[in-house]
């Protein structure tokens, strides 16, 4: 065959082919090693059907034979040549459960192979004549079968079926093999003692993450060595993952047991030396003089303010319908003589006097004698004033004669009314129920019907109002509870201008949008307790009305601040350092404030010292005054 002439496809260089049998093989360009197909020119393809002369036919014999020698040149370097193999020489195959067997020479009545279809020791049962044949059918001969009839062996005979010696014989047990003792394997070499202290290493807890190293292979292997890198080889094809994880558990065991005998260790020394402290106490007050006593530890305080008073929720029995607002008081524990409750009362100046002065006219009773009273206030129409009713329960039990006296003085007569069991007596502007004793209630006049009725059962009032009165504290020496929308609603037309800033701004403080019902707490003790607790509405989430009401209580300070700095300049020393302390005493308060929330309410609860009531009172009042 003639050669050939092939351009490259990637730089053009021509490429010499000795014969056209390299042609559909890969070829690589020595200018560019650029790997191609090796293909034949489209000019030369063409012109060399037109060149050859017409000759003999083409012969297919050996158009093939040409093609499979191309073929296996292109193949020969990836051909395996493959072998025949010899079906005479077949390997052993593998089998479970080996057992030696001796080299005795096998007896010739055991080399006989058994008859077909026919197990050693079981003789040929032979069906009884006619049996298997309905009467009147004749018997047909069974056509002949591949290899029936059986061939029986010698020694057994053929039985009729379900004849005595049909029974099979037992089989005879081959004979066993003499013992042979085992092969000499080596004992296991004993294993080293564990040594449970960590290796000197930077790492304290490398000795629990490395593993140990492996011993060097014995000549012969033992079965316990076998057994070990057995499990070695199937831990080492765990992934790497699963490595780090068992790590890190040891190191977490190690950790956790380390710190158990650490803490052990602390509880240990701590009994220890309480109980070597205290022996030596003992001994020192021994020597020390009588009147000089050992100091004692304080009792423990928890850092979470704790309520100080266990009474009873406020209820609101003998109100009318329509209450939107309550605000009790504790008027025998503020107006006390001698105690820190009345300087706490003293110090809200005018208001203390107010209130002081609604109670008589109302009550008709000295502030001492009344241990509980309980205001209801009730709206109307905005634009127009509030109603007030209220509940008093003396400290002591009085007179009948005595109430009745009281009420006289008020210009109220006794009202026959089928609607109340109880004495009704009533002046111009108020109704007056004695339930017994120690309580009565007053209300406008116009609703005595309702406040007769809820003697032993309370009238029902909003939702917020009595959800919120379950969570009060009837020994708290201030409650006030009230609706922010009400509040706002009615501010401009109840309070004075001086008051209703101060009402803007707490119903600022208790978005109304957000907030349905508020309560506040005041109670002086050993500690002064305040306590806010909000009920947000339905459309709010729990942490969020609880972070909001937080946020806006610590954003109070630095308010105050603001505008005392830009708008107050009191003349005098005394209450200028009393208001330019008073933002440091809020963001006191602030800081001690605990939130936390319940049942759809936020409270927000304050523990100070006593100090800090009548300061905040003087302080804020101040702080009004100077603003207006």
């Amino acid at each position: 065959m003639a050669g050939l002439q092939i351009p490259c496809p990637k730089c053009g260089k021509s490429l010499k082919l000795p014969d056209r049998s390299l042609l559909g093989r890969k070829g690589k360009c020595p200018k560019c090693r650029h790997a191609f197909v090796l293909t034949e020119p489209a000019s030369q393809a063409s012109s060399a059907p037109q060149d050859e002369p017409d000759g003999d036919p083409l012969d297919v014999d050996d158009l093939y034979n040409e093609l499979d020698q191309i073929e296996q040149r292109r193949t020969g370097a990836d051909e395996v040549q493959m072998e025949l193999v010899d079906l005479s020489v077949r390997s052993p195959q593998a089998g479970t459960g080996a057992r030696w067997v001796p080299d005795a020479a096998q007896p010739a009545a055991a080399s006989m192979p058994p008859p077909q279809m026919m197990p050693p020791g079981y003789p040929y049962p032979m069906p009884p004549q006619g049996w298997g044949v309905p009467p009147g059918y004749p018997q047909m001969p069974y056509p002949p079968q591949p290899g029936m009839p059986y061939q029986m062996p010698p020694g057994y005979a053929p039985m009729p079926y379900g004849a005595p010696q049909y029974m099979p014989q037992q089989m005879l047990a081959p004979p066993q093999p003499a013992p042979v003792p085992p092969p000499f394997v080596p004992a296991a070499p004993a294993p080293a003692p564990v040594s449970f202290a960590p290796a000197a290493s930077d790492n304290p807890f490398g000795a629990f993450a490395e593993p140990e190293p492996e011993s060097a292979p014995s000549a012969l292997p033992s079965q316990v060595e076998m057994l070990s890198a057995s499990s070695l080889r199937k831990s080492k094809s765990k992934p790497k993952a699963k490595k780090s994880r068992q790590a890190q558990q040891k190191q977490l065991a190690a950790i956790i047991a380390i710190g158990a005998l650490a803490v052990a260790g602390i509880v240990f020394a701590a009994m220890g030396g309480r109980s070597a402290s205290n022996g030596k106490g003992k001994n020192k007050a021994v020597a020390q003089n009588p009147g000089e006593d050992v100091s004692e530890s304080l009792p423990w305080e928890s850092p979470l303010p704790i309520s100080p008073t266990k009474g009873t929720p406020i209820d609101m029995p003998l109100m009318p319908y329509g209450v939107t607002a309550i605000v009790h008081v504790r008027p025998a524990d503020l107006w006390e003589k001698g105690t820190r409750r009345e300087e706490f009362r003293f110090c809200w100046g005018p208001l203390g006097e107010w209130l002081g002065k609604q109670i008589k006219e109302l009550c008709n009773q000295d502030p001492t004698a009344i241990e509980e009273l309980t205001f209801g206030l009730i709206p109307g129409v905005v634009g127009e004033g509030i109603q007030v009713c209220g509940v008093v329960r003396l400290k002591e039990p009085s007179q009948k004669t005595e109430l009745i006296k009281v009420f006289r003085e008020m210009k109220a007569e006794l009202k026959e009314t089928d609607a109340s069991d109880y004495p009704v007596y009533e002046n111009e502007k108020y109704a007056y129920v004695l339930k017994d004793l120690r309580t009565f209630a007053f209300c406008p006049r116009l609703k005595q019907t309702e406040m007769a009725e809820a003697v032993n059962r309370p009238n029902a009032q909003a939702p917020g109002l009595e959800a919120l009165l379950r969570k009060t504290d009837r020994l708290r020496h201030v409650v006030l509870v009230f609706e922010p929308t009400t509040l706002g609603a009615h501010a401009q037309f109840i309070f004075a201008d001086e008051f209703r800033r101060i009402a803007d701004r707490v119903v600022e403080f208790f978005e109304p949008k957000h907030f349905e019902t508020v309560a506040l707490s005041l109670h002086v003790g050993d500690k002064f307790h305040s306590e806010i607790l909000a009920r947000y509405k339905s459309s709010i989430a729990k942490t969020a009305a609880q972070d909001e009401l937080k946020k806006r209580l610590d954003g109070v300070p630095r308010e105050l601040a603001d505008t005392i700095r830009s708008y107050m300049d009191p003349k005098t020393l005394g209450p200028r350092q009393i208001i330019g302390r008073f933002p440091a005493m809020t963001k006191a308060y602030a800081l001690s404030t605990h939130a936390s929330n319940g049942d759809r309410f936020i409270s927000l609860a304050t523990a100070l010292p006593e100090r800090a009531a009548p300061n905040l009172v003087i302080g804020t009042l101040l702080t009004w005054d100077e603003s207006t």
